[in-house]
């Protein structure tokens, strides 16, 4: 399942309206409960802009190397328009069941 955990913070001329260095700044978070297997794609609107959100689960249910090199090669394609950063987080088995974070 591919969900959102954050929002954009840009303006109607698509203009940053949160950035860090511009008075306090404080962060997104969200609370979630995190099991082993599970994956997280923390990225910037250069890659979640660029490619559809079937197409980063498609990616996503691959192995790290294989999405990571993927989804590169698949933003730079849709025109590569901005910053292009991202990780892929996977949960281990060292990872308590129903564990909450922040």
């Amino acid at each position: 399942e591919l969900a959102c955990l954050t929002q954009d913070h840009l303006g109607p001329e698509q203009e940053l309206t949160r950035l860090i260095g511009d008075g306090e700044l404080l962060p997104d978070f969200a609370i979630v409960r995190v099991q082993a297997g599970d994956r997280y794609l923390l990225c910037s609107d250069g890659l979640h802009n660029e490619i559809p959100d079937e197409r980063l689960a498609y990616w996503l249910a691959h192995e790290p190397e294989i999405a990571q090199r993927e989804l590169v090669a698949e933003a730079l394609a849709a025109g590569g328009r901005d910053n292009l950063s991202f990780i892929i987080l996977d949960l281990d088995s060292d990872t308590p069941a129903g564990r909450t974070i922040a």
